[in-house]
């Protein structure tokens, strides 16, 4: 029953998606020829979007590094005053 009702959706899905679909166009700033005011803007909000998000995986990346140095000291440390502790 189970297996039916799910085919049954699966059937529906897809005759939906044909029946419904439309041509798929670029807006009008990607699908024109990439010349003047406009096209200058997006690239550079792309370029200042990847900026930004460069910068934040960056310091995303040194918070982690930062972590592993501060554990890996504290680990010396801790063995360093076992040892000390022994003698």
């Amino acid at each position: 029953m189970r297996y039916n009702c799910r085919n049954f959706l699966n059937s529906l899905t897809l005759i939906t998606l044909l029946i419904v679909t439309h041509p798929l166009v670029a807006c009008s700033s990607c699908f024109s020829a990439g010349t003047g005011k406009m096209s200058e803007g997006v690239n550079m909000a792309i370029i200042s979007l990847y900026i930004v998000i460069s910068t934040l995986l960056c310091g995303f990346a040194g918070f982690f590094i930062y972590l592993w140095k501060k554990s890996r000291d504290y680990s010396l440390q801790s063995t360093n005053s076992e040892i000390m502790k022994g003698r």
